[in-house]
């Protein structure tokens, strides 16, 4: 029988996968996850969406950006305040950046949008369940500022990041949606 890994040790273990996943499957897989994401009702009927700036080992939200602004929906991406809050500001095309103490590229002088302004947030994670629980990188910035928004909130994964041995805490919110690619 297999010991089973703590939070820690399964966010550890996933964040090595998605470092370690390149190449042409990596990229047709992202592909299909945008794909489903920008034709559903929910990235439809946005005019305001929340995205991150992506990390480089995470599902690139780049084409999505480019894809709202495309679709002249407005986008919004978090920055960290004190107190372990998270706001979001309004970018463009030519929004300037710096690197948080996280390593998250954040707007500089950027307009900040009131969460009732928000009308979809794809929120990031490294390990789900199949309810849309998420692990994310354990300093509970999601899951606080989810708590009381009452819109549209969805994830894209791969399959192998689905994991259903960890129980969520009290505090985890749930993503109303997780998107999955194709399986091959």
């Amino acid at each position: 029988m297999t010991k089973k890994l703590t939070k820690e040790e399964l966010r550890e273990q996933t964040l090595q996968r998605l470092k370690n996943f390149t190449g042409t499957k990596r990229i047709q897989a992202e592909q299909d996850l945008k794909t489903k994401l920008t034709a559903s009702f929910e990235w439809q009927k946005a005019q305001c969406v929340a995205l991150t700036i992506s990390l480089p080992f995470e599902i690139s939200t780049d084409d999505l950006i480019k894809q709202a602004w495309k679709e002249q929906k407005k986008v919004v991406v978090p920055t960290i305040k004190a107190g372990s809050q998270m706001d979001f500001f309004q970018i463009n095309p030519q929004t300037y950046y710096q690197n948080s103490k996280f390593g998250i590229k954040e707007p500089i002088d950027a307009k900040f949008i009131a969460k009732e302004e928000i009308d979809f947030i794809l929120v990031p994670g490294i390990v789900y369940n199949k309810n849309g629980y998420r692990i994310g990188f354990g300093k509970g910035f999601y899951d606080r500022y989810l708590s009381n928004f009452h819109k549209n909130t969805a994830s894209l994964a791969f399959f192998w990041q689905i994991n259903n041995t960890w129980i969520p805490k009290t505090f985890d919110q749930k993503v109303q949606k997780l998107y999955l690619e194709k399986s091959k």
